[in-house]
């Protein structure tokens, strides 16, 4: 399966992910962030990551995206909702691959 194809569902975030300016801000309010200090598990990260899929010059490991699909399933939630496209991004891929019932969401689609 090509990248392009692969990756064909998560396209509709791409407007999202030139919102970001890379300015790290989002480190000091992410709370993955503050308890791994890495910089995959924050939106900056996440952005530049999920840039480098869709261009094909990066691959998504299996180990990385069990990770957090895995904390999610041991929480029982049937709906996640975040304002990172990043995260959007990376949970929705997780949950088709991983064949989830889970409903990905923005945190202002809660407020409709």
């Amino acid at each position: 399966m090509s990248t392009k194809t692969k990756f064909e569902e998560i396209k509709r975030f791409e407007s999202d992910l030139e919102q970001c300016t890379k300015c790290g801000f989002c480190t000091f309010f992410c709370p993955v962030y503050q308890e791994e200090r890495t910089e995959s598990s924050v939106a900056r990260g996440k952005n530049m990551l999920i840039r480098a899929l869709l261009a094909g010059d990066l691959s998504y490991t299996k180990e990385f995206a069990d990770k957090k699909m895995e904390a999610i399933e041991s929480t029982g939630a049937d709906i996640v909702a975040t304002s990172c496209p990043g995260c959007q991004i990376q949970l929705l891929d997780g949950a088709i691959r991983n064949k989830m019932p889970l409903k990905v969401m923005h945190i202002m689609e809660l407020l409709e």
